[in-house]
């Protein structure tokens, strides 16, 4: 049975189960630890005292992040702008901290926020850990209707930090959970997907306002018209060969051509979003690679499912 289709909100964010053996025995370990400190350097010790390596001890303030802060619904929608006077650049950045501080203090006592907490809360922690970690805030693609839209808006908070003499991307909001649309609730569910992943993919979902910060040659426009990547294609072999872009022109001949490597054996149907037109597809093969051919009836959001798992969505137009 194909499960429901979601149109998933900026928070809805993809979850991923799979845990690095490399960082299984940090997890555990973070597991025990208790679910609430009475300040962040209480934690950041935790911490210090029982990891040595730079990148245990970013994966391990991570992981209690990630298990023990919840999203915000409530305040998706309700930011607020907070302006200041200052002097001189060092009191702007005494301010600047101290408001740092106390959002990360917040978050981790409330056990939650909004992506712009986790974030914080995540810096805060490496700069007490002696790691050095940047806020990145950016656009991201989480729903079919950025299909087709530029970067621009700034709706999303991640972190890059620096292991080795190299920066990598980490973002503990979505690893987190994900809201549910059927209940409009947070529902938490640990993945450690979205911890220094290769940049090629985080960039599917993330687009940084400053482009030193996507850690690849990738450009706006292959943000731009990429189509709309979901938890299961991350977390599967899955791999897209064509169609590449997201917005698809209604061919003459009607037909939708889908070519998927790895996916032999596996069962493919391909739907509008709207659940009518549902077609199982058997492939014609080469090599490791599945082509399919779906008949269009018409346009809009068409979904891509492999084992009744949504993969992709692409934007069907006239």
């Amino acid at each position: 049975m194909i499960r429901t289709y979601l149109i998933l909100t900026l928070l809805v964010l993809v979850t991923f189960p799979l845990l690095s053996k490399n960082y299984k025995q940090v997890d555990e370990k973070v597991k025990t630890y208790p679910k609430s400190f009475s300040n962040l350097d209480k934690l950041a010790g935790q911490i210090n005292k029982d990891f040595k390596k730079p990148e245990e001890k970013a994966r391990a303030i991570y992981a209690w992040i990630a298990m023990n802060v919840s999203y915000d619904v409530k305040g998706m929608n309700n930011t607020k702008s907070v302006s200041y006077s200052y002097r001189s650049e060092e009191e702007k950045e005494k301010i600047e901290k101290k408001m740092e501080e106390d959002l990360a203090l917040k978050t981790m006592k409330q056990k939650k926020a909004v992506c712009q907490g986790y974030s914080t809360l995540y810096k805060i922690l490496c700069e007490k850990t002696a790691l050095e970690c940047e806020i990145i805030s950016g656009t991201s693609k989480t729903t079919p209707q950025d299909i087709g839209k530029a970067p621009g808006r700034m709706d999303h908070a991640w972190n890059a930090i620096k292991l080795n003499g190299k920066w990598k991307l980490v973002d503990a909001t979505w690893g987190a959970g994900y809201m549910d649309q059927s209940t409009g609730k947070f529902k938490k569910i640990y993945s450690d997907f979205y911890f220094l992943t290769d940049p090629d993919k985080f960039f599917l979902k993330h687009y940084p306002e400053d482009k030193k910060w996507l850690l690849t040659n990738k450009t706006a426009k292959d943000f731009t018209i990429q189509p709309l990547y979901y938890r299961n294609y991350f977390e599967s072999d899955l791999e897209i060969v064509e169609p590449m872009e997201g917005e698809i022109k209604m061919p003459k001949n009607k037909i939708f051509k889908l070519a998927i490597k790895n996916c032999k054996d596996k069962n493919v149907i391909i739907s509008m979003a709207n659940g009518k037109n549902v077609q199982q597809i058997s492939p014609t093969s080469k090599k490791s690679i599945c082509y399919y051919e779906y008949t269009l009836k018409g346009s809009g959001f068409l979904n891509v499912y492999v084992n009744n798992e949504a993969i992709v969505t692409y934007k069907i137009f006239n």
